[in-house]
C-alpha cells in the first residue's frame, strides 16, 4: 500500500483519492463513521471509544499491534481518553500525528500490514 499524497480536503493512497476521513484497514479502506462520534460528543473533532469499537469489530483486533492517527493538517482530530484507554486495554500502540506525518509514519513502519491500521482525518 502507499500513501501517495495528502492535502487539505483530502487523501491519495494507491492512487485512489479520497475526499473524506479514512479508515485503513489491514485489508481495506473505508469511509470513517465519524457520525457515531458527533452524535455522542457534538463533534467529529475527537475520537470516541464507540466510534472505535466500531472499527475493531471488523477486523482481527487481537493482530493489530498499531494504530495510527491522522488528526487533519492542523491537528484537531484527538482521541478522546477513554478511546486510549480500550487501545491501552488491548495492547495496541497508537499514535496521533498531523494527518501527512501519520501517514509517512504509517508507510514507514515495517510491519506486516496485518499489525497496523490507520484514521486519517483530511481537513483541519
Amino acid at each position: 500500500m502507499d500513501i501517495d499524497a495528502s492535502s487539505f480536503g483530502n487523501i491519495s493512497i494507491d492512487g485512489k483519492r479520497y475526499d473524506y476521513d479514512v479508515v485503513v484497514y489491514p485489508s481495506t479502506i473505508e469511509r470513517r463513521k465519524k457520525q457515531i462520534t458527533k452524535r455522542q460528543h457534538g463533534t467529529s473533532h475527537k475520537f470516541s471509544k464507540k466510534e472505535l469499537e466500531e472499527y475493531l469489530r471488523k477486523i482481527e483486533a487481537d493482530e493489530i499491534e498499531i494504530l495510527y492517527v491522522g488528526q487533519g493538517h492542523n491537528g484537531r482530530l484527538g482521541l478522546l481518553e477513554e478511546a486510549r484507554n480500550l487501545l491501552r486495554e488491548k495492547s495496541i500502540d497508537f499514535v496521533e500525528l498531523k494527518t501527512s506525518e501519520a501517514a509517512e509514519k504509517f508507510m514507514d513502519d515495517e510491519r506486516p500490514r496485518e499489525n497496523k491500521m490507520a484514521i486519517f482525518h483530511t481537513t483541519c
